[in-house]
């Protein structure tokens, strides 16, 4: 399978959790994403976003598949319409 047709399948089943999440009276469910923990060092840096059920996905993918003016627009579009929370864990704290 394809590394695009993959993340398809990744996005459908995603979509279907969340519909049944959705189905079982949740109201607000977050997308969380993190970078850095497998890094030798730097900190830990995760994100949650809750966008609103009627909000427009369209083109909305891998950061990285997107051009920087792509992700620049997305960016603007997520910002300007979700709840987010961003945290960053520094390695001492992690290492701990």
């Amino acid at each position: 399978m394809a590394a695009g047709q993959m993340g398809m399948a990744v996005t459908e089943d995603l979509d279907r959790y969340e519909s049944t999440l959705r189905a079982q009276g949740f109201v607000r469910i977050a997308g969380v994403d993190e970078v850095g923990r497998g890094a030798l060092a730097g900190p830990l840096v995760a994100a949650a976003v809750v966008l609103p059920d009627d909000f427009d996905r369209t083109g909305i993918r891998d950061s990285k598949l997107l051009t920087a003016k792509q992700r620049e627009v997305q960016c603007e579009r997520i910002m300007s319409a979700c709840l987010y929370a961003i945290r960053k864990i520094e390695p001492n704290v992690i290492d701990a």
